[in-house]
């Protein structure tokens, strides 16, 4: 029998969140902090991925530059977001994947079909929770911790 090794289908979210390059950065900032996310994806018409924006490049666009008053209901994502993003194949392996964060620094990465369309999303905090939960039999070792508390 044939073991199959992780990809990062297995941990990504399939939910990821999405706006538009026409929408204003308040639409994407108000969708960040409701949700608790630290990225959007920003998807054509066609729900392909053009880029991606942050919760950093909404609060570094407001910070480095002198906005007029209400500057963020008509600036639009498309301004400040990231267009070249690096992306996983939803075949991706666990290794690869942990490589290219580690490369790339990024805190989310994408995964995207064949077709250019948004599979899901990959955060970091993804990876860790997906280790912590597999640690043991991805070590193949049981670990029992004794904590002593004199």
């Amino acid at each position: 029998m044939e073991e199959t090794q992780p990809t990062v289908s297995d941990f990504m979210n399939a939910d990821a969140v999405s706006v538009f390059p026409w929408d204003t950065i308040e639409k994407a900032y108000d969708l960040i902090l409701d949700r608790n996310l630290r990225a959007l994806l920003v998807l054509d018409e066609d729900e392909k991925l053009v880029g991606i924006v942050s919760e950093r490049d909404i609060v570094r666009y407001r910070t480095r530059n002198i906005l007029p008053k209400h500057a963020e209901y008509y600036i639009n994502v498309s301004d400040l977001m990231t267009q070249n993003v690096n992306t996983f194949s939803p075949g991706t392996s666990l290794r690869e994947a942990c490589e290219k964060f580690v490369e790339t620094g990024n805190n989310q990465i994408p995964v995207t079909n064949e077709d250019g369309t948004v599979a899901g999303i990959v955060a970091q905090r993804d990876l860790l929770k997906f280790f912590s939960e597999n640690l043991d039999e991805l070590l193949g070792i049981n670990i029992e911790w004794e904590r002593n508390y004199d």
